[in-house]
């Protein structure tokens, strides 16, 4: 039988678990679709992750200024 997590409750299975009862697969699909919405709200925040208008200098620039 498969144990859960104790933040998120995802399932996770141990060496000798029954991985044939219908309950493992009920389990993996919840697990699954929770990683997927969690991956789904980070890019939605963080869009694909190039950022445009930055620009990158070097730390002895930053000295120089001040």
């Amino acid at each position: 039988m498969a144990r859960e997590t104790p933040y998120f409750n995802l399932a996770f299975f141990d060496f000798g678990d029954d991985l044939t009862s219908p309950f493992t697969t009920t389990a993996e699909m919840n697990r699954f679709l929770l990683i997927d919405k969690q991956l789904y709200g980070l890019y939605s925040i963080f869009g694909n992750g190039v950022i445009s208008g930055w620009e990158v200098i070097s730390n002895d620039y930053c000295r120089r200024i001040s």
